[in-house]
C-alpha cells in the first residue's frame, strides 16, 4: 500500500489523534504538494503536533502552508 494511501492516512491520523506533542519543538521549514504524515522529518512531526496542540487551543503559530494541509486532509 503506498504511504499516502487514504486507508494509511487515516490509521495514522487516529492513532496520533490526542498526541499532544512537544510545547518546545522549534518551527521547521516543510513544503510539499498533497502532504501526508510519511513526507515529514521527525523535525518536522515535532513541530506539526506542537501546532496542532497550539490550533486546538486556539492559539496561533506561524507555520507553512504544507502543514495546514496535512492537518485539514
Amino acid at each position: 500500500m503506498p504511504h499516502w494511501s487514504p486507508a494509511r492516512f487515516s490509521a495514522v491520523a487516529r492513532r496520533y489523534a490526542a498526541y499532544p506533542g512537544d510545547p518546545k519543538a522549534p518551527f521547521t521549514p516543510f513544503k510539499a504538494y498533497y502532504s501526508t504524515y510519511g513526507d515529514l522529518s521527525a523535525q518536522q512531526l515535532r513541530f506539526y503536533f506542537r501546532w496542532r496542540s497550539a490550533i486546538r487551543r486556539g492559539e496561533i503559530i506561524p507555520t507553512d502552508l504544507s502543514y495546514l494541509f496535512v492537518h485539514t486532509y
